[in-house]
């Protein structure tokens, strides 16, 4: 279980509560603690742990993010053409979307399905809630891994906590949640959160 003291702790260590600019800050941090929090451990095992699905990694310097995407559909590649990909899956796929903060070990992860409907050409993305039974499976794998190497998991209800005095580049104050200050801000944790679906 996770410690919110710690976790708000960590968050005032690392922002201003005056809503100052301090990506560069931020940024430098991404580059040191990507050898100290041991990232490139954590992405073999990911790969290791998921042999039959293909582990994407999507860790994006600009945004100072790392995140790993596991496409849960057996022995299936990514392609270049998402839409070719997903008319290969039957019309939606399935993502396991795990973050790991730059600041300290802690992790959070949500099961992502798209659907692309081909008449309208429109994508939609909900939040699985409820797994299904190599889906709980690969989570639990997941789960025990990051607890052997010491990660925290951040549930839903911390991750969409609003921090009241922190400005982030793209949230105002008031607006960024835990999610967005331990992991990244281009990510709207609180739709993700109640845009939930039975898979």
């Amino acid at each position: 279980m996770e410690d919110k003291i710690y976790i708000m702790s960590k968050i005032y260590e690392n922002y201003s509560k005056r809503g100052e600019n301090i990506q560069e800050e931020i940024r430098q941090k991404y580059f040191k603690n990507k050898k100290d929090l041991d990232i490139a451990t954590i992405s073999k095992g990911m790969i290791d742990l998921c042999k039959q699905y293909k582990v994407v990694d999507w860790i994006d310097e600009e945004s100072c993010c790392y995140e790993f995407q596991i496409l849960l559909h057996e022995n299936q590649e990514i392609l270049d053409d998402d839409i070719e990909l997903i008319r290969i899956l039957g019309g939606e796929r399935n993502d396991l979307r795990i973050f790991f903060s730059i600041f300290d070990k802690f992790y959070f992860m949500f099961l992502q399905k798209t659907k692309y409907d081909f008449l309208q050409k429109k994508w939609y993305f909900y939040t699985i809630k409820k797994y299904s039974k190599k889906q709980k499976q690969i989570v639990q794998r997941i789960v025990d891994y990051m607890d052997r190497m010491k990660w925290t998991r951040i549930s839903d209800s911390v991750a969409g906590t609003r921090i009241p005095d922190i400005e982030l580049e793209l949230k105002e104050t008031g607006q960024a949640t835990v999610f967005n200050c331990l992991f990244t801000d281009k990510v709207d944790i609180e739709k993700i959160i109640k845009n939930s679906a039975k898979s």
